[in-house]
């Protein structure tokens, strides 16, 4: 299901990414758009929240995460102890014109996002000083674009800033807190 866990430095901090197949991302979007009306509420940035415990994929996924791949980042990182939970999950549905404000997840350990449907690079991570109005004059600071590509599963520290841009289309991703208890 998954491929080979990869890194990359930002801001300066690590954030993990992998892929998981297209089949997989195809049956909760499938499983989603039959739903569609049913479970969702409206935020104010437009998501539609659903809970994990709706889609027993996600469940697997959400228990691959905490048992495997987490312990692994863990490993890299030299974290004391690697002892990870699901805190909450929940799916972002956008639709044309829907966003998400910048924010970040500081009730949780670590935060992840899965691409299921891909918009047109509308996940924004940015560094806390840019978002703060923190930087100095001379600084070239930038903020990191994702260009959504299906099935990308990406893994990062609750205290990186990100958002959702104005979608052009349709977009789907899944997200997750954890959190690591002694």
């Amino acid at each position: 299901m998954i491929t080979q866990i990869s890194e990359v430095n930002w801001f300066p901090t690590t954030v993990y990414h992998m892929n998981i197949d297209d089949a997989f991302c195809d049956k909760i979007e499938n499983k989603v758009l039959n739903d569609k009306g049913k479970h969702y509420e409206n935020n104010e940035d437009f998501s539609k929240w659903l809970s994990e415990t709706q889609y027993e994929e996600i469940k697997e996924l959400s228990t691959h995460i905490c048992s495997q791949i987490l312990p692994e980042i863990g490993q890299r990182q030299n974290w004391k102890y690697n002892n990870w939970e699901v805190r909450e999950s929940w799916l972002n549905y956008y639709e044309k014109n829907d966003w998400g404000s910048m924010h970040r997840h500081m009730d949780a350990d670590y935060a992840s996002v899965l691409i299921i449907k891909p918009g047109e690079g509308n996940l924004i991570f940015s560094r806390s000083e840019l978002v703060e109005g923190k930087t100095k004059e001379y600084e070239s600071i930038h903020d990191e674009k994702i260009n959504d590509i299906k099935g990308t599963l990406i893994l990062f520290p609750p205290y990186l800033y990100h958002c959702v841009t104005k979608c052009n289309k349709e977009r789907m991703t899944w997200a997750f807190n954890f959190i690591n208890k002694k």
